[in-house]
């Protein structure tokens, strides 16, 4: 991040803003800073030629009208993707949007997110989102048309909770799900094995990794995604061949049941050996592919990350391929939010309990609460979409 004044012409508006102001505020607001002077900067990305504004368009507008040369603004490196996120979320603090363009942006951001995750990062309600889309009654008819057919996920594949340390991965593990970490392990618990184990793989450590696998040996285990090399340069990670991503893959043979091989270029997915499973990176704010889902067809495929919500839409696509997933999303959630499941937040839910500021494990009971909607989730028996999000 970086704040810096900038000629005023170099700034320009993006397209997908839905944030309007009537006319008469948009008056008031150009009065105020000829008077008192702009008192917030401009949030801005570069461009190839320009800068494009992702919140204070309006300021700028004003700005420009009342003789401004230049202003002062913040840039930060963000993607399309966070830029709108960010244009949301400021949107949803003041003024009101443009319900049309709105709907378009929200749909658009769906293409690799679920409502969940847009709600948390935006702070609209899924509510509001659902109605704005009209999808409640949608969802809700498709799942309960797959709880009509059987769905149980926990019967049909391996589910994993990514928390190796007790006492998270004691209550996921008596409640029947697999448990699984990133190496290095720190602290694992002494009564749970750990049956899967990713890594971070910006920045690998394939030594270190495989002195991981080879204590736990676990029944699944990742190597380094293959990332290609210009959005290796992007995000600043190093690049590393499919040759050599391979050989690794072969080494963590020697410890590992099954290899989670992760492509993110799809056109490397049929030189991958059938022997390993792919790992669909599930798109997230940190991290995912771009890949579509019906590339990863007939092959063996974990699903790596993302809210349950999205893992099961990919299940739905791919049904019989799909072997296993892990989740760490309740964990984050829990943790950050104390979010429970289909519900809201702990902490909007129940700040009017008496003490409750000095309750401590709040998050902890927030993830022991998820851990038995998740099962009740992937074993068919509830549906999460359509909760009361932040209600």
């Amino acid at each position: 991040m970086e704040i810096k004044k900038i000629d005023i012409n170099l700034l320009k508006p993006n397209n997908y803003n839905p944030n309007k102001i009537e006319n008469g505020k948009l008056k008031c607001l150009k009065d105020k800073i000829i008077k008192d002077g702009y008192l917030q900067p401009i949030l801005v990305r570069k461009k190839e030629d320009h800068y494009e504004i992702i919140d204070g368009y309006h300021r700028w507008l004003c700005c420009k009208e009342a003789g401004y040369t230049e202003i002062e603004c913040v840039i930060v490196d963000v993607n399309d993707r966070n830029a709108k996120l960010l244009t949301l979320a400021m949107n949803n603090l003041r003024g009101s949007s443009e319900e049309d363009l709105l709907k378009k942006v929200i749909e658009d951001l769906e293409k690799d997110m679920d409502l969940s995750e847009i709600c948390l990062e935006t702070g609209f309600s899924k509510k509001e989102l659902e109605k704005l889309l009209d999808t409640k009654d949608i969802n809700e008819q498709i799942y309960k048309e797959e709880i009509e057919k059987g769905l149980n996920l926990f019967d049909k594949i391996d589910i994993f909770i990514t928390t190796p340390t007790p006492p998270r991965c004691c209550y996921a593990s008596e409640l029947g799900f697999k448990i699984g970490g990133q190496s290095p392990i720190k602290n694992p618990c002494k009564n749970c094995k750990i049956d899967f184990i990713d890594n971070e793989f910006k920045n690998y450590d394939h030594e270190t990794h495989l002195r991981t696998l080879e204590i736990f040996k676990p029944k699944y285990a990742t190597v380094r995604d293959y990332i290609p090399k210009d959005q290796c340069k992007i995000e600043n990670i190093k690049y590393y061949s499919l040759e050599q991503i391979l050989n690794w893959a072969e080494e963590i043979q020697s410890y590992v049941e099954n290899v989670i091989v992760i492509p993110k270029d799809e056109s490397i997915i049929e030189k991958i050996p059938e022997e390993y499973i792919l790992g669909f990176s599930v798109p997230t704010t940190y991290a995912g592919t771009e890949i579509s889902i019906e590339k990863f067809r007939d092959r063996r495929v974990h699903i790596l990350g993302g809210s349950p919500e999205k893992q099961y839409k990919i299940y739905q696509t791919l049904k019989d391929d799909i072997v296993s997933l892990d989740n760490n999303y309740i964990q984050s959630v829990s943790n950050k939010y104390c979010y429970i499941l289909g519900r809201g937040a702990l902490r909007n839910i129940d700040q009017d309990i008496p003490y409750y500021d000095s309750l401590e494990n709040v998050n902890l009971l927030s993830f022991a609460i998820n851990l038995h909607i998740l099962k009740a989730f992937f074993s068919g028996k509830i549906n999460i979409e359509g909760g009361d999000d932040f209600e």
